[in-house]
């Protein structure tokens, strides 16, 4: 979506299906646009929207619930209570995390077509991108920036580094005080404490940065693939799960986004035209 390759049939629909669920993308799901008129202002409001409100419930349930339970004097059932709730927030916030930060950097990416002098939004062209109503929006991505791709990373950061000396202890399984957090470490060997803050940074290379990178030229594509092979080399180097599974499997991954990318370069050059 991001490099504006079409690839065969079946293979986008399937990862357009992928996309969907994984990105907890409603708005696709359930093809909103079918009902009510939608446009990529109503998405970037949606996708930002939505897990704000998310969380603000968790918030509303825990203060409910936590009070309920200090009240009763029940301390222990709310301390798990709090990590339960922390952990649904980390989740939450990992989802959205790529899709969400994507659609906001897509926000400024306009370009001219033809003699056109008109700027129109790359992802939405019946929207100019020098209208008031536009740059209102422009100024709400900018804002949402520092509230998801920078916002999220930085908090992920901040939790990882406050608690990264217990976190390279060979207890730290049996910490209580990490069990909040579990969703940022436990997978994780204790050397590669910090991989989650990478992780988050190489999702964000691969979608929302990209937008900013030649749009629709073979220049983007190439620099997806250079991240791609950062990555490799990242995951067949230090092995960062405990589970010896999953370290292949994310090496397989790995390799199945490179070959992705490197056959999306072949399409963009048209080698298949070219060469017959």
């Amino acid at each position: 979506g991001i490099l504006e390759i079409r690839f065969p049939r079946l293979f986008e629909q399937f990862s357009r299906w992928v996309s969907m669920v994984a990105n907890l993308d409603a708005l696709k799901f359930f093809k909103f646009g079918c009902l009510v008129k939608t446009t990529f202002h109503t998405r970037l409001l949606f996708s930002t929207l939505m897990p704000i409100i998310l969380v603000t419930l968790i918030g509303l349930v825990y203060v409910v619930r936590g009070g309920i339970l200090e009240r009763r004097g029940k301390l222990e059932e709310k301390t798990k209570f709090t990590d339960m709730c922390t952990t649904f927030f980390l989740a939450i916030t990992y989802l959205v995390f790529a899709s969400v930060s994507t659609t906001i950097f897509k926000t400024f990416q306009c370009e001219r077509y033809g003699d056109d002098p008109v700027r129109y939004l790359v992802e939405d062209q019946q929207i100019d991108c020098d209208s008031d109503i536009h740059r209102f929006h422009e100024s709400y991505a900018l804002f949402m920036m520092f509230v998801y791709p920078f916002g999220i990373t930085m908090l992920y950061t901040v939790l990882l580094v406050r608690k990264r000396k217990s976190l390279l202890e060979d207890d730290r399984h049996e910490d209580v005080s990490l069990v909040k957090i579990g969703f940022l470490w436990e997978m994780y060997e204790s050397r590669a404490w910090w991989f989650e803050i990478f992780e988050c940074m190489r999702r964000l290379a691969m979608t929302g940065l990209l937008v900013f990178v030649s749009p629709g030229s073979p220049t983007q594509v190439i620099v997806a693939i250079l991240n791609s092979l950062i990555s490799i080399i990242m995951y067949s180097h230090l092995l960062p799960f405990e589970s010896d599974s999953d370290d292949k499997l994310a090496i397989v991954s790995q390799w199945s986004i490179f070959v992705t990318l490197f056959a999306a370069l072949m399409v963009r050059l048209d080698v298949d035209d070219m060469e017959g």
